[in-house]
């Protein structure tokens, strides 16, 4: 038992110094932390801007997505991705943000993952 618990202690130890030297979990810590809540939709979007193209949010009472919005009492969403320095496409190494407004159009909450394709992984290695 004892062997096992110190098997997975370095286990763990060994993920946490894969994700600590990772450029790309440091790149997306400091980009995440510029999304404040309460901020406005707008404000989220001018600085998405900056990184992308177009910018739309999911309107969670026609289904739909727009930019500018319509009224919704249900709120709004944005799942994005972009591409990570590292990756020369999407779909390698991608950035994936996700945020949600209540219905004054303020920033509930945001969060974000990182998805690696497996090939892209092994040529990391």
């Amino acid at each position: 038992m004892k062997y096992i618990l110190l098997l997975l202690f370095m286990l763990s130890a060994h993920v946490l110094a894969e994700e600590a030297a990772d450029p790309n979990v440091d790149f997306a810590e400091e980009y995440i932390q510029q999304f404040e809540l309460g901020m406005s939709l707008t404000t989220v979007r001018e600085i998405l801007l900056k990184k992308q193209q177009q910018i739309e949010f999911l309107n969670k009472c026609t289904e739909l997505l727009e930019y500018p919005v319509t009224d919704c009492d249900k709120g709004y969403s944005l799942v994005t991705t972009m591409r990570l320095a590292d990756s020369e496409a999407l779909g390698r190494s991608d950035l994936q943000l996700y945020f949600s407004f209540d219905a004054k159009q303020q920033l509930l909450n945001s969060f974000y993952e990182i998805y690696y394709t497996e090939q892209f992984k092994q040529e990391k290695a």
